[in-house]
């Protein structure tokens, strides 16, 4: 018979679901505090944002982060583990550089072109987030790779207290304003 819900495997196994739970909360709440605050037409303008970070999130862990999880358990030293990550985390920061140097030309060439509104803010706002987006995944990554689910959990957790309440301000400040029902959407 299985000894299910023992032991400290067990327990890591608890923190992880736990650890979704707080990332994928923290995601839903973000689309949700946009699309209340900031109506249909932004909250679409933002999935697209949101896109562009996951594409560059997938191929900096396809290319980088992927291979270091699997070799990084060869490494037997942690000092040699840390040595690993750090030439792993420059490599992925290039990656985030070059998504960076993308986006911004990405988006002249439709400012020029198309003349997206708030088109402008929204390149800067995804120059910024690349690069803590690529840091926070590699660091998640590294965490769970040397079987510190804790820690990961605690990174979650204050990354999206930072995330919620940052939104919470910008709302409060009327950075971002509340749309009346009757105008959104066309409804």
């Amino acid at each position: 018979m299985l000894n299910v819900g023992r032991g400290a495997t067990a327990g890591k196994s608890y923190v992880a679901v736990a650890d979704r739970l707080v990332v994928s909360g923290a995601s839903f709440l973000t689309m949700v505090i946009v699309g209340r605050a900031a109506g249909v037409s932004e909250l679409g303008m933002f999935a697209l944002a949101w896109s562009v970070l996951l594409v560059t999130n997938v191929v900096v862990e396809a290319l980088v982060v992927t291979p270091f999880t699997v070799f990084v358990g060869e490494h037997d030293k942690q000092a040699d583990r840390r040595a690993y990550g750090s030439v792993v985390l420059v490599q992925a920061l290039g990656l985030a550089g070059a998504a960076m140097a993308i986006v911004l030309a990405a988006g002249h060439v439709l400012a020029d072109t198309l003349s997206i509104e708030r088109g402008a803010s929204i390149m800067w706002a995804l120059f910024v987030a690349i690069p803590m987006v690529v840091i926070r995944e590699f660091a998640r990554r590294f965490l769970f790779a040397t079987l510190e689910a804790v820690r990961v959990f605690v990174l979650d957790l204050l990354v999206a207290a930072l995330q919620l309440s940052t939104l919470i301000a910008l709302t409060l400040t009327g950075r971002i304003l509340f749309k009346s029902p009757g105008k959104r959407g066309g409804r």
